[in-house]
């Protein structure tokens, strides 16, 4: 197993509140360390990294990333190495000065989750609406390149279409749909916000209808269940399963460092596997927890053909454990819709 992408919280530090985050210190209980390195801890951690693995990108994270100072120099580093950064950000802090100072990135991500600037502020509970769309402006102005994140809840996924037309008109250069993954963080939002299976089913029809008409590379992240919806009827919607789990190979896994040095299987898991200030990552990789959340399956999945069973895995299992506290409990999103299960012969 040799990741080539890596995410990188460089801070816990945030200027919004978003309703759906699903970052590991937002729990209401959190006990989750915090902190971060200094940039010379940061250098030595991925010099170290570097000569462990065959990193190609790393997504810069947070928190807010532009709520760290020396981001910059962060940006700098990675493409001295030769390796490609991707800046998520909430667009908040997207000046032109700051657009400057990390030229080096590769491209940004930024949420755009509506049209209506009332829904897009209720979702971050923050009046950034404007700033986001004078970030998405700014960046074309100076050159930089971006893809615009919808993450669909029940509060505005029938904005979708309208959105997906104002990101294209700003110059996103690709689409991130996600439905709202839930965690111990967003979880007393889970009735409010946890869109239905006919509600994504509906925002899919869309996407592949503009993916199909404008050549716009669409993808989802958070992994959609087959016993769900059939995603082999979308041609233009790039769509998979956790790729750490069961039998895919994870090349394409997302292990995560934290702003402490601290690795761990994914962003949305809060499972400290240990301290890259202290060990090498190839030594991390032995931890026996990776190999049980390899392997370890929700008991409803064993019906599923074992080609479906052994790649989605039950769809987000780090959810799971973030809200059910076990690897063998089906994820809140093929739970609440478990009677919309129908057992598909082949992925």
């Amino acid at each position: 197993m040799n990741p080539e992408t890596l995410v990188f919280e460089v801070t816990s530090s945030c200027n919004n509140d978003c309703m759906y985050c699903y970052n590991v210190w937002k729990s209401p209980h959190c006990t989750y360390p915090k902190g971060q390195m200094s940039l010379s801890e940061v250098i030595q951690v991925f010099d170290s990294v570097l000569d462990d693995l065959p990193v190609k990108s790393v997504a810069l994270s947070g928190g807010e990333p532009f709520l760290r100072d020396d981001l910059p120099q962060i940006v700098s580093y990675l493409w001295s190495q030769h390796v490609r950064s991707v800046i998520i950000t909430n667009g908040t802090l997207l000046t032109r000065k700051n657009i400057s100072r990390t030229c080096g990135a590769h491209n940004y991500e930024l949420p755009l989750l509506s049209y209506r600037k009332a829904v897009h502020n209720k979702l971050t509970q923050r009046d950034c609406f404007e700033k986001v769309i004078h970030g998405m402006h700014d960046l074309k102005e100076e050159g930089g390149r971006f893809v615009a994140a919808f993450i669909a809840t029940r509060l505005n996924y029938k904005d979708l279409e309208k959105t997906i037309e104002l990101a294209i008109a700003l110059g996103a250069e690709g689409f991130l749909y996600n439905r709202m993954n839930v965690s111990a963080g967003n979880y007393r939002y889970v009735k409010m916000l946890l869109p239905s299976v006919d509600m994504v089913q509906e925002n899919l029809d869309v996407l592949e209808t503009y993916g199909e008409l404008y050549g716009l590379p669409i993808s989802c992240s958070i992994p959609i269940q087959p016993c769900l919806i059939d995603m082999n009827q979308y041609n233009h919607v790039y769509t998979g399963f956790c790729p750490l789990a069961g039998k895919n190979d994870g090349k394409n896994a997302y292990f995560t460092i934290d702003p402490l040095g601290n690795l761990r299987v994914c962003n949305h898991s809060s499972f400290i596997l240990g301290n890259l200030l202290e060990k090498r990552f190839l030594d991390l990789m032995r931890h026996p927890y990776i190999e049980k959340f390899r392997e370890m399956l929700p008991k409803e999945c064993t019906a599923c053909p074992a080609d479906v069973r052994d790649y989605c895995h039950g769809g987000c299992k780090a959810a799971a454990e973030e809200c059910f506290g076990s690897l063998e409990i089906s994820e809140p999103f093929l739970r609440m819709h478990s009677h919309r299960k129908t057992i598909p012969c082949h992925l």
